[in-house]
């Protein structure tokens, strides 16, 4: 099953509650290229979403999942309304943003120059691989990293 498509107008923002999925884009030369992976507690769709530009990446089950992904997809109107209704609810979910994609660009910018990242965050498996070499199975972030409850859960009606 496919959440986004690459170059695919998509202004919607997904949290992970289980299960696994897979970013991949499709080179200049045609080729299919697995970038990276989320899980538990991620989101994908955020980079479009913040900077609203089609998505750089495409974002899938992968086709050896045990089990299906569950999500909550919310778009950019509905995520909107909430944040302006519940400005504390606003500031939790941009910091959640925030603290991922810094993560995110800390990992990148340490691969690609060979550094050394030191972090007290659980990396997923595909992060932790690109670093040390490793395929060991790390956790994802937890949301208590964020100032919620780990057993915090996103309830949109």
């Amino acid at each position: 099953q496919v959440l986004i498509t690459q170059g695919v107008p998509d202004a919607s923002i997904f949290f992970i509650l289980q299960g696994e999925l897979v970013i991949s884009r499709t080179t200049e030369d045609g080729n299919y290229k697995e970038i990276g992976r989320r899980g538990k507690h991620e989101t994908v769709g955020e980079m479009s979403f913040l900077l609203d530009t089609m998505p750089a990446a495409s974002v899938r089950v992968p086709a050896s999942a045990t089990r299906q992904a569950t999500v909550i997809t919310l778009s950019r109107e509905k995520l909107m309304t909430i944040l302006q209704r519940d400005p504390k609810f606003a500031a939790k979910v941009f910091k959640i943003l925030t603290m991922a994609l810094a993560h995110r660009l800390a990992i990148s910018s340490a691969a690609k120059t060979g550094a050394m990242l030191h972090t007290h965050l659980h990396l997923p498996r595909q992060e932790k691989s690109l670093m040390s070499g490793t395929a060991d199975v790390g956790d994802a972030i937890p949301p208590s990293r964020f100032g919620l409850d780990d057993g915090a859960e996103f309830i949109i009606q």
